[in-house]
């Protein structure tokens, strides 16, 4: 958790599967690498920036590769995909990028009762990339799951500040539209205290 700091908050985690050690079936090694900023851009607002990457190395099952974070649930979630379903996308190694942009009433600011409401606009889009090995391919060609080997996109356009504490996000799938429980659009809202 930051305080507050000019520079990006880099995060790096190794992760080590031994098996037979606490009851591991599997060996692996697991890199991941995630990069955070907020980045002013006055008059504007700022733009949050979280970026990450991963990659798995030996042949696992498909519940132990990585999953495109998914929200299943009606509450906006800016660290996952809201449109997807759990284990949609599945990887080895996969990167992934959110963006989102607060305006802080740069546009809003200039309609005399939304002013008065202090709301303040906000814009999202997130992306994820990624890959599967062939020993993973193999391993796991009895399940059903897609790889992002095109790019997945969500993008969202809300207001946040309503009432002091809600935020309401419209969000469009840009892609992936032919999987069987593909949304292409949603309604998300979120309830947060900010200081």
């Amino acid at each position: 958790f930051s305080l507050g700091s000019i520079y990006p908050i880099v995060t790096f985690r190794y992760t080590m599967g031994l098996k037979g050690v606490a009851g591991s079936q599997f060996n692996y090694h697991r890199l991941y690498l995630r990069i955070e900023d907020n980045i002013p851009l006055n008059p504007i607002g700022y733009m949050r920036v979280d970026a990450a990457a991963f990659q798995v190395f030996n042949t696992l099952p498909y519940v132990m590769l990585e999953a495109a974070e998914a929200n299943i649930f009606y509450v906006y979630d800016w660290q996952s995909f809201n449109l997807l379903d759990r284990y949609e996308l599945m990887a080895d190694r996969q990167a992934r990028a959110y963006l989102t942009h607060h305006f802080n009433g740069f546009f809003l600011d200039h309609i005399p009762l939304f002013r008065r409401l202090k709301w303040r606009e906000v814009l999202t889009f997130k992306t994820v990339w990624g890959g599967l090995s062939a020993a993973n391919k193999t391993a796991n060609r009895q399940v059903t799951f897609t790889v992002p080997a095109v790019p997945y996109m969500e993008a969202g356009a809300g207001v946040e500040n309503v009432f002091k504490f809600f935020r309401i996000d419209l969000i469009w799938r840009l892609n992936y539209h032919y999987l069987s429980s593909s949304r292409s659009f949603g309604l998300r809202a979120n309830f947060y205290f900010e200081f």
